[in-house]
């Protein structure tokens, strides 16, 4: 159990995959409603994919 003052966890580029993935799976099973969500979330990873690619060529090291 995190203590209050403790920061939330950081989200990971593997937590937003899944999550695009899961976002997926809604529109798939119940429709367009979730479409927005899903778009939402394939933007949030790519927005990190393309982010942790541009840091690692400048800096060698990889980041969350």
């Amino acid at each position: 159990m995190q203590t209050p003052d403790a920061p939330p966890p950081a989200i990971t580029l593997s937590d937003i995959e899944r999550a695009t993935e899961i976002a997926a799976e809604l529109v798939r099973r119940y429709g367009e409603a979730y479409w927005p969500f899903f778009v939402r979330m394939e933007r949030e990873f790519e927005e990190r994919r393309t982010r942790q690619e541009r840091l690692t060529r400048f800096t060698g090291e990889k980041s969350n």
